[in-house]
Formats: structure tokens, C-alpha cells, sequence
């Protein structure tokens, strides 16, 4: 009966010596999930909306100041418009696109679902469109990503494209558009896309390729106007320039407006990329320690603001353990 004792004590002691080691833990600061989606940032700089479910609003300083949640489908994007309401793009079971009022409340739906293509195109997942968007307010454009996927044994996706609505929720046309289901199908034009965004000044449509890894662009039309090596986010600054994830994952690469590289940013693990009106820089990260990292317009200085969470070390007595007969 010794031997079992023995080895219990053994295993007691192991316990104690891992227990007197600095426990790590993250502490919330906010509501917020640890891992957030898309986001904006409004003209001025004042205002970051990001996605994770529902819609999280933060200052320029990295504080939350209020949330919008949905009553149907999970946020994806929340575009704000020159008036102070909002275009926001929602996927999962009811996915749309709609416009929001200043506080966050729906207003109206501007497109749903159907099985045409007049409509977003939904899935047996039930998740997928709507994936992302964006808006020219001017011309009162929407470009939404829609995406859908496809059955086993079928392409994947086997519906995508970049499709063009009005405010009013009516088609006005599609770019880069495979049906899988089509006899003339384009293969090369079948892909997932990992984010979208318009240059109104110039009418010209970005989106990262996630099949190709690569920046595509577009006229509003649908005409192709080039493509770079490219993932993930892409920002496009008031001058043209354009700011995407490198193909490697390690950093941003910035290009001008015919996509040749211009300088290379550092920073891994971003998610997305938005500029505001004065040409500065955001990136969202993945990591809960950091909300937002912010560069000056001339991108030599950058901040980190945040955090959401913190790391904390709790160190536990390392108590005896003693096993008796």
C-alpha cells in the first residue's frame, strides 16, 4: 500500500511546483469579443466602428463608447455616410444589407436575399453573404461581396462577385461575377475575397483575391485595371495610394494608384486597414492587447492604442503537499 502513497505524494509535489509558477491571465476592459472583424473609421478620425457580431463604436483614443446590436444576422461591416447614418452590411441567417440610423437602430432594408440576381445569394451555411462591403455616398453606390458556397463536390464558392446596388436596393450591375453553375463558367474568377474598398474620386473598385493572394482592380464598369501581389485588408488614402497585407503576412505594403510598391510597413497579424480624411493610417491586430495601431499621414510615426485587455501575472503560494497512511 506504500508504493500508491508514494506516488501520490510525487504527483502532490509535481501540482505545488507547477501551482508556484506566475499564472497569466487576460482581464476584460470592456464588452468586447477578443477577436473583431472588418472596421471604418469615420472621415475625421473620430469614430472606428468594428464588427464582431454585433457593431463596437471606439473613440480616437481606443475606448469603447457604444455598441449596435442586431436583431437578426451577424455584423460584417458598418460603412458611416457623410449625414451621420450608416450602410451596414449583415450576414448569418438574415444576411442584408441595410441602412442605420445615427444611433445604431435599423432603418430599413436595402437588399436581402433571393434567388436571383437582383438579390444577395444565399447557401445551405446560412452565414456567408453579405461577407463585406463598401459605399461610394456620392453616387449613392453600394458594392457588396457576394459570396456562396458551394456543395460538396461543387466549386468553391460557387457563386462570387463584387454585385453594385443603388440606396434604393436596385441592381445596377456586377464585377468579376463566376456562377459555378454556368457552362461557361471562368474558373479564374472563382474566389473568396478577404475585404473590399472603393476609391469614389477616381471610381475605381479594390478587392484582395483570397484564392490568388493577390489586389485586384477595377473601373466601376467591371473593367480590369491590374492586380498586385496582396492579402487581407486594403485602405486606400485620399491621394490614391493604397495600403494592402503583404503576401507573406509579415507587413502592409503600400503602392500608388497603378499598384506599384511604394514603401513597406512592419506589423504582423493585422486584420484590417482603413484611412481617414487627413490620409492617416489604422490597422486593426490580432491580438486583444491592441484595439488599433495608427500612423501619422507621412507613415514615419505609428501608435498603438488599446489596450481592450490586459495581461496580468498571479503568483500562487507554493504550498507542501503531503500524502499520509
Amino acid at each position: 500500500m506504500r508504493k500508491p502513497l508514494a506516488t501520490t505524494a510525487c504527483i502532490l509535489a509535481l501540482v505545488a511546483a507547477l501551482m508556484a509558477r506566475a499564472d497569466e491571465k487576460l482581464v476584460l476592459l470592456d464588452e468586447v469579443p477578443r477577436q473583431m472583424g472588418l472596421f471604418e473609421v469615420a472621415p475625421d478620425g473620430s469614430r472606428l466602428y468594428f464588427a464582431s457580431g454585433s457593431y463596437y463604436v471606439f473613440d480616437a483614443v481606443g475606448k469603447l463608447v457604444d455598441k449596435f446590436g442586431l436583431s437578426g444576422g451577424a455584423a460584417r461591416e458598418l460603412v458611416p455616410l457623410p449625414d451621420g447614418w450608416f450602410i451596414a452590411f449583415n450576414s448569418h441567417s438574415n444576411g442584408h444589407v441595410a441602412l442605420f440610423r445615427p444611433d445604431g437602430t435599423p432603418a430599413r432594408t436595402i437588399v436581402g436575399r433571393g434567388g436571383d440576381e437582383k438579390h444577395l445569394r444565399g447557401d445551405m451555411t446560412g452565414w456567408t453573404s453579405p461577407t463585406g462591403g463598401a459605399v461610394d455616398a456620392a453616387r449613392k453606390l453600394i458594392f457588396a461581396l457576394d459570396t456562396s458556397m458551394g456543395q460538396r463536390g461543387e466549386p468553391d464558392p460557387i457563386w462570387s462577385r463584387i454585385a453594385i446596388f443603388d440606396f434604393d436596393g436596385k441592381h445596377v450591375g456586377d464585377i468579376h461575377r463566376f456562377d459555378g453553375k454556368a457552362k461557361d463558367a471562368d474558373d479564374a474568377k472563382r474566389t473568396w475575397y478577404d475585404d473590399i474598398e472603393v476609391d469614389a474620386a477616381r471610381q475605381r473598385v479594390y478587392v484582395t483575391a483570397r484564392r490568388t493572394g493577390e489586389l485586384l482592380a477595377f473601373a466601376y464598369d467591371g473593367k480590369p485595371l491590374g492586380k498586385a501581389p496582396g492579402r487581407g485588408g486594403i485602405a486606400v488614402f485620399p491621394d490614391g495610394r493604397l495600403a494592402v497585407g503583404s503576401s507573406d503576412g509579415r507587413g502592409i505594403q503600400v503602392c500608388d494608384a497603378e499598384l506599384k510598391p511604394l514603401r513597406a510597413l512592419p506589423l504582423v497579424g493585422f486584420q484590417d486597414l482603413e484611412t481617414d480624411a487627413s490620409g492617416r493610417l489604422y490597422a486593426s491586430v490580432n491580438d486583444p492587447s491592441v484595439t488599433f495601431v495608427r500612423w501619422s499621414p507621412d507613415l514615419e510615426k505609428s501608435e498603438t492604442f488599446g489596450p481592450r485587455y490586459v495581461r496580468i501575472s498571479v503568483e500562487f503560494p507554493a504550498s507542501a503537499a503531503s500524502a499520509g497512511a
